[in-house]
């Protein structure tokens, strides 16, 4: 797994681990939604680059928060 990808599902992990008390259940489900996006996240990239975990990390909180502001305004 390249750091891009690490840094990615850390990201995720971390801000459903701040909301978990909210998601009801649905945990689980986008955090393995998150392995998934991670792993087409990280097709593109070039080879790895110092920094790339914390790149990856701050892109995988902002898609978790998008996806849960979505998910509650829907």
């Amino acid at each position: 797994m390249n750091t891009y990808k690490e840094g990615y599902q850390a990201g995720w992990a971390a801000y459903l681990e701040d909301c978990r008390n909210t998601l009801n259940g649905s945990f689980e489900k986008l955090l393995s939604e998150s392995q998934h996006l991670a792993d087409k996240a990280g097709h593109a990239l070039p080879p790895q680059q110092q920094g790339d975990y914390w790149l990856g990390y701050h892109h995988g909180r902002t898609a978790a928060k998008t996806c849960l502001t979505r998910q509650q305004h829907a």
